[in-house]
């Protein structure tokens, strides 16, 4: 399933926008345990690129969504990092 059937799918995503990198990811885990298994992170600080990439890097994890992104250098950080999809503002 791609992305967007997947969204489809769901129905439901969770926005992320936070910049204390434990809290974002105990948010997360309990996001993706309570059925929310897809969810976009803002990034706005550095300390998002490296949950990102924790999350990212797990079996198993959320469908992550890069938002915020408003340049290439963004983008190009952001699939590095390891997201399923890009989100523009």
């Amino acid at each position: 399933m791609n992305p967007f059937e997947r969204i489809s799918a769901e129905k439901v995503f969770a926005v992320l926008r936070i910049h204390e990198t434990k809290k974002a990811k105990n948010i997360i885990k309990a996001l993706y345990d309570g059925g929310i298994k897809t969810v976009e992170i803002v990034l706005e600080t550095p300390e998002m690129v490296k949950v990102m990439e924790e999350i990212a890097s797990q079996n198993e994890r959320p469908m992550l969504m890069a938002g915020g992104i408003i340049t290439q250098r963004q983008a190009d950080i952001a699939i590095k990092s390891g997201c399923d999809v890009i989100v523009s503002p």
